[in-house]
């Protein structure tokens, strides 16, 4: 749904094809706008059962909707599957790329239009991605009480973001 506050007034809304119990765990939905699109109008939703939209808002007519972008991010690369409970994503500040993340630890890198574009080797498979954060040059990225970051790493279009140092466990007190 999206809701204008000012008028509060609904613009649009949009099923997102999930039907049945949801089994994934966790079971997080996350939405964003795309900040690299001039228009203002892209939006990405990840969640689980293989719950990757990357949706385009319009209006024709007085009417608002949204548009489905046909993009497909699991298809890149052959003999790698990864798992389709999308647990979270950013988007790089300095690339426009998009980080997708996995109940599995795969992280998968998508083009500003939201197509695949590479599987980065480094992903800590076998921790559940919690969350990830953006920042200038790179990506924070949770996982249990530890977190990785990832670095940009122009020229190399197979590995557009390399893990720099290892696991840094959070102190917890």
């Amino acid at each position: 749904m999206l809701w204008n506050w000012d008028r509060t007034k609904l613009l649009a809304k949009m099923g997102i094809g999930l039907t049945g119990q949801i089994v994934a765990s966790p079971c997080n939905f996350q939405v964003s706008w795309n900040p690299h699109d001039q228009s203002g109008s892209s939006i990405v939703v990840t969640g689980p059962q293989n719950t990757f939209k990357y949706l385009k808002y319009k209006v024709e007519e007085k009417e608002a909707y949204f548009a489905v972008c046909p993009s497909q991010i699991n298809n890149g690369e052959e003999n790698r599957s990864a798992s389709q409970n999308y647990t979270c994503h950013a988007w790089s500040k300095d690339t426009g790329m998009l980080l997708v993340c996995t109940e599995g630890g795969e992280m998968l890198v998508c083009e500003n239009t939201g197509e695949y574009r590479a599987y980065l080797n480094d992903s800590p498979l076998g921790h559940v991605i919690e969350a990830a954060y953006a920042f200038e040059s790179g990506f924070l990225i949770a996982i249990g009480t530890s977190f990785l970051i990832f670095k940009s790493s122009p020229g190399d279009d197979r590995k557009p973001f390399k893990m720099i140092g290892g696991k840094t466990s959070i102190a917890m007190s």
